[in-house]
């Protein structure tokens, strides 16, 4: 150090490196796809064990690589190794068979299953009930919800195979007739209002009815008639038809061109032609009293009240046939001679009585004479 100085040299030689990249790109990008929410809510669409293949397949896929260990060539066919053992495991899912019909079925014929034994023929309900019985029992073992998943889909015949038994059976089952219509045409047949149909229509709908068959039958008779009966099922609605046409046959008082106040007018009409020195106004007005308007008929087992006369004629005739029954006045003729004697008269043939008296209807016409008939 001739000059004083001291220090380090720097000598600068280029350093050359040899890098290779390794793309694991497509392999993480496969484990996203098969590890995503999406894919994972189809897990019900694949077998159990071809999923829990698929579950390995991501879980060795997805574990770390001893990469400081490890040369280029031996990443690059690791990488290659996981993504194909994680492809061909999701190319090879299999999918399951379904229940979604079967389930379907039971919950649609549960209802028939619990209720309907006693409504339909026995012999059809011993191959429904055992339909039922036997596609239950599949439901709740090979084919229920946790099992379904361990049936491949090309099994899935074999669980369409109790869908198709029990439905079968539910079609062939032959129920009781229904004749809750044939009922509903009746009582809305029935459903007469009191006090406006005339006495006379209302007897005519009750022969109507009892000219029906089936309406009539009893509660066992019924029970024993299946829809099967075709002749049994068109009469029946024939006779649902008749009892909706029959509330044409009732009549009111307004069809007639009558009211309440008919009657009574009437009355006051015929009570004045009478001449009441001859009647006695009491028994006229109890006579006329006594004529009902209003009438009760049986209409099939319900009685209405309704209205009597069907015209104007049979009112005036009703009332006539009334008044015809009211006795006329009696009155008593007292004979008496000049001397206040009664002795030895007769008036119209009749003796007298202790009063020298005797009684005549009103209007008779009177002959007073001696017995002896030398007077009259």
């Amino acid at each position: 150090m001739a000059d004083g100085w001291a220090g380090y040299g720097f000598e600068r030689t280029p350093l050359l490196l040899n890098v290779e990249f390794v793309n694991v790109s497509t392999l993480f990008d496969l484990i996203a796809e098969c590890s995503s929410e999406s894919f994972i809510a189809t897990k019900s669409q694949y077998t159990t064990a071809s999923w829990n293949a698929l579950q390995n397949a991501i879980i060795d896929a997805n574990s770390n690589m001893d990469y400081a260990n490890m040369t280029y060539d031996a990443i690059i066919t690791e990488c290659d190794r996981r993504y194909n053992n994680l492809y061909n495991a999701r190319k090879t899912l299999k999918k399951c068979a379904s229940n979604a019909a079967l389930k379907k079925a039971l919950e649609d014929f549960e209802s028939i299953y619990k209720n309907d034994k006693s409504k339909v023929k026995p012999e059809g309900w011993t191959a429904f009930e055992n339909a039922y019985l036997s596609a239950a029992a599949a439901y709740s073992g090979d084919y229920s919800d946790g099992n379904i998943t361990d049936v491949a889909e090309s099994d899935q015949s074999n669980v369409d195979a109790y869908v198709t038994a029990l439905t079968n059976a539910k079609e062939a089952l032959i129920y009781k007739i229904d004749f809750q219509p044939l009922e509903n045409a009746l009582n809305n047949l029935l459903n007469i209002e009191d006090n406006v149909y005339t006495a006379e229509s209302a007897r005519a709908v009750n022969n109507a009815i009892n000219s029906c068959h089936y309406i009539k039958l009893t509660t066992s008779q019924k029970e024993n008639m299946y829809r099967d009966d075709t002749v049994a099922m068109q009469g029946i609605e024939e006779e649902i038809q008749k009892l909706n046409s029959y509330k044409s046959l009732l009549v009111s008082y307004a069809d007639l061109g009558l009211d309440d106040s008919s009657l009574q007018a009437e009355k006051t009409k015929l009570k004045a032609s009478k001449d009441p020195d001859a009647y006695d106004p009491d028994q006229i007005a109890a006579a006329l009293a006594a004529i009902e308007e209003n009438e009760t008929v049986d209409v099939y087992g319900k009685n209405v009240s309704c209205k009597k006369f069907a015209s104007q004629d049979e009112m005036d005739a009703a009332i006539t046939e009334a008044l015809t029954k009211v006795r006329l006045k009696q009155y008593t003729v007292t004979v008496k001679s000049d001397n206040n004697d009664s002795t030895g008269y007769v008036v119209n043939g009749q003796p007298l009585d202790v009063n020298g008296s005797v009684t005549f209807e009103y209007g008779t016409p009177i002959t007073i004479a001696r017995e002896d008939r030398s007077s009259v």
